[in-house]
């Protein structure tokens, strides 16, 4: 999403500076250097590893769910 595109929110994010405005997935490369900040500056990102785990049980049972149209059990919770 381009920096002058209004549809979005990604000017919170504090790494989208600059080029990065242009580039799409702003988000993806926001969460990347929140780890890098976490690990070179023990700087701990406002979301949880417990949750961002969460997140990924949530998309990967996507595709068999969407492939079966059976309902899939989550086997994390966050919170």
């Amino acid at each position: 999403m381009a920096e002058s595109d209004p549809s979005g929110r990604q000017w919170l994010l504090p790494h989208v500076v600059g080029a990065h405005r242009g580039i799409g997935e702003q988000h993806v490369y926001e969460d990347v250097m929140q780890l890098v900040d976490w690990i070179l500056f023990d700087r701990p990102s406002a979301v949880t590893a417990e949750h961002a785990r969460h997140v990924i049980d949530i998309i990967e049972i996507g595709l068999p769910g969407a492939e079966t149209g059976a309902t899939q059990e989550l086997t994390t919770t966050f919170g």
